[in-house]
């Protein structure tokens, strides 16, 4: 499967404040440049309380004011140990896509690997 763009975010290490991003890094996708930004989240309320999640922010390198948040909710059902950890079918600039992310320990950090893909398609 040919992934729409596949790219890492490195850790963020200075992150002081708890609304500061776990990673972040500048990346190309489509021929647009985005600042990415990356969260880690838990549900305190509700029915899905506990669920964890990771939310993702693009932000147009080019026009600031155009920023996109995806939400990628932790797969529940992970059968091989290569399988994302977060997933979920979203539209992005338009386009109906599959988001996958995986948090990679990398030489005493972590990293986050995302794909995104057609949808239904997810990467393994």
């Amino acid at each position: 499967m040919t992934a729409i763009s596949e790219f890492s975010l490195r850790q963020n290490f200075r992150k002081e404040k708890p609304n500061h991003p776990y990673f972040r890094d500048k990346v190309t996708i489509s021929g647009t440049p985005y600042h990415i930004a990356a969260w880690l989240g838990e549900v305190t309320r509700g029915a899905n309380a506990g669920s964890r999640y990771l939310s993702i922010q693009f932000q147009n390198e080019v026009d600031p004011n155009d920023k996109t948040t995806v939400s990628i909710w932790q797969k529940q059902n992970r059968k091989q140990p290569s399988d994302a950890h977060f997933c979920v079918d979203e539209s992005f600039r338009g386009q109906q896509c599959s988001f996958s992310a995986w948090i990679i320990e990398s030489g005493g950090s972590h990293e986050l690997k995302v794909s995104i893909t057609p949808p239904g398609k997810e990467l393994s």
